[in-house]
């Protein structure tokens, strides 16, 4: 799990991981969270930061990924092989200045780039599901379709911006 590098800090999901590994202590041990500014995870393995190419590493022989929803994490875990499960930070609680990760994570939870989940127990269905089924979480790497990548996040941003201006118009 990577939190990203944000200066906030996002304790909620911490304590989502927390309360699933206390209900699931049989994966505990294999858990790996990259915390950042929040405090470490008190059930798993954990590490302020990872070097990229370590990152990304590890996002390639994780059994699921889990993320908030920065862009770049997102689309560099497609890029691994793994539909990552989306966690968007909330500037109601503090996690981030305004609405853009929650935003971000909709939009990309429509086109099937992320399993989103904004509460607790779609948190834990979510992840409960990816561990029995580990397919739902892996990315063919034949599906260009879905071997959405870091390098073509910009175009994907700017698609999604244009077709928000030309509804804009319409309406």
């Amino acid at each position: 799990m990577t939190i990203g590098t944000d200066h906030h800090r996002f304790e909620r999901l911490i304590g989502w991981v927390d309360t699933f590994l206390a209900a699931h202590p049989d994966v505990a041990d294999q858990t790996l969270v990259q915390h950042g500014q929040t405090p470490p995870s008190a059930r798993a393995q954990n590490r302020d930061f990872f070097p990229f190419d370590e990152l990304t590493t590890l996002m390639a022989s994780s059994d699921v990924v889990i993320t908030h929803a920065g862009p770049a994490t997102i689309f560099e875990a497609r890029a691994q092989g793994r539909l990552p499960l989306c966690v968007p930070r909330d500037p109601a609680l503090g996690e981030i200045v305004d609405t853009h990760q929650q935003r971000f994570a909709r939009r990309l939870a429509r086109d099937s780039f992320v399993l989103l989940a904004e509460d607790q127990p779609t948190f834990e269905r979510l992840l409960e599901a990816a561990l029995e089924q580990p397919q739902m979480v892996r990315i063919a790497e034949d599906d260009s379709r879905a071997r959405v990548t870091a390098e073509r996040l910009d175009a994907y941003v700017t698609g999604v911006v244009a077709a928000r201006r030309r509804r804009g118009r319409r309406e």
